[in-house]
Parts: C-alpha cells; sequence; structure tokens
C-alpha cells in the first residue's frame, strides 16, 4: 500500500495542472471586534479582500490551493479620535475535491492556514488556524471563475486589547479567477 502511494505521489506532477490568478471578496464578519471595557476602541471596518491564488491541479479531481489574501484593519484608539491602520495577511493551502465534469462543477476544499498581523504592535502578530470551504468552479474558454464560501477558524486572537480583539471565526464570500 505505501509503494502504490510512493507511485502515485511520484507520478501526480505529471498529471497536474497549474493555475493562476486572482481571488477576493466581501468578508461576512468583521475582522475585528470591540467590546465595552474601561478602553473605548472603536472598529472600522474594511468590506474587502485580495490576492493571489495559485492551484495545482492533481488526479482524481484533486487540487491543492494556496492564497496570499490581504484585508486592511482599522481602528480608533481609545478617547483619543486617531485612526490606527493595518493589515492582516491570510495565507490558505487547502485540499479541493471537484464533482462531476464539464462547465459546472461544485466543490469542497480544507486545509490550514496562517495569519499575520502587520502595522500594528501586538503580542502576538501570528496565528494558524484551520480552513473549510465550498463552491462552484465555472469553466470558460480562456479562465475559471470560481465563487466560493469559506469559513476561518484562528487558533487564537492576533489583536488582543482591553476593549478591541480580533475575531477567531471568519467568514469570507470570495470570487477567484484563474488562467
Amino acid at each position: 500500500m505505501k509503494f502504490i502511494l510512493f507511485l502515485l505521489l511520484l507520478a501526480a506532477p505529471a498529471f497536474s495542472q497549474i493555475s493562476w490568478g486572482l481571488r477576493g471578496g466581501v468578508p461576512l464578519t468583521d475582522a475585528l471586534e470591540d467590546f465595552p471595557s474601561r478602553f473605548t476602541f472603536k472598529n472600522k471596518p474594511q468590506y474587502w479582500t485580495l490576492g493571489p491564488t495559485l492551484e495545482i491541479r492533481l488526479p482524481a479531481r484533486l487540487g491543492i490551493t494556496f492564497d496570499a489574501l490581504y484585508q486592511r484593519l482599522r481602528f480608533e484608539g481609545p478617547n483619543s479620535g486617531q485612526i490606527q491602520t493595518g493589515g492582516e495577511w491570510t495565507f490558505p493551502a487547502m485540499l479541493r475535491y471537484r464533482f462531476g465534469s464539464g462547465m459546472f462543477r461544485p466543490y469542497v476544499a480544507g486545509g490550514g492556514s496562517f495569519n499575520k498581523i502587520t502595522g500594528f504592535t501586538t503580542p502576538r502578530s501570528s496565528v494558524t488556524g484551520i480552513v473549510v470551504g465550498g463552491g462552484a468552479e465555472i469553466k470558460l474558454p480562456l479562465l475559471r471563475i470560481s465563487p466560493e464560501l469559506r469559513y476561518t477558524h484562528k487558533m487564537d486572537e492576533n489583536i488582543s486589547l482591553e476593549g478591541l480583539r480580533s475575531r477567531t471565526n471568519r467568514v469570507m464570500l470570495l470570487v477567484g479567477v484563474t488562467f
């Protein structure tokens, strides 16, 4: 059995295809959450995320996708009115399985993610998490369009201040365009 798996892994590059493009969308949950405390922070949500995507297509309707998604973060500091900005980079790596064949192919995906906060001084700027999603791939003559609903659970909070914290559970509506 191990020998068969070894042969499949060895033969995978011969049967694979590489697709690349852009993935973007809107978060359905905010990246930051303010809550009552003695310090008053105010979340200023940014409603977009965007970045490059790469997929390695494997046999048996499988694929491995890698994204580098950026979302800008903004919040108003405690009692100052000063707006602070930074960003969140999310790097998910997922195994994708497609159902059926033809022009319209539903899929499910799951894997891990690495999240990095930039622009803020935080005790924990990098965290890992799990990501699952589902959508459909629409195959056109020169490109593929893939709308997707994606859920990410971070294992810890990136930002944890008195009155402001990052959400550990996020849902995004994304659309990928690959060539």
